[in-house]
């Protein structure tokens, strides 16, 4: 996606807030396509990503892993890179 911060603050409003912001589900895998993907764990299931445009830090992880299809992704601001 090829926007600005205030095209992204309308299509994604809670990620673009607050430090330590968590999206779910279908909206985190949405968020997370926005995103550089930086880093894959696949021992831990855990990516981490970059925003290009704000410069932030983002993780994504499955933190009900137990369940079927490793459960609800979860993709939390981590800060400024």
């Amino acid at each position: 996606m090829d926007c600005s911060v205030s095209e992204m603050n309308k299509v994604f409003p809670a990620a673009n807030t607050l430090e330590g912001t968590e999206l779910l589900g279908e909206a985190a895998l949405r968020y997370a396509d926005t995103l550089k993907k930086l880093k894959v764990d696949l021992d831990v299931w855990v990516v981490e990503y970059f925003n290009e445009i704000t410069g932030d830090k983002w993780v994504m992880d499955y933190p009900e892993s137990e369940r079927q299809g490793g459960g609800n992704p979860r993709l939390r601001k981590m800060g400024r890179a």
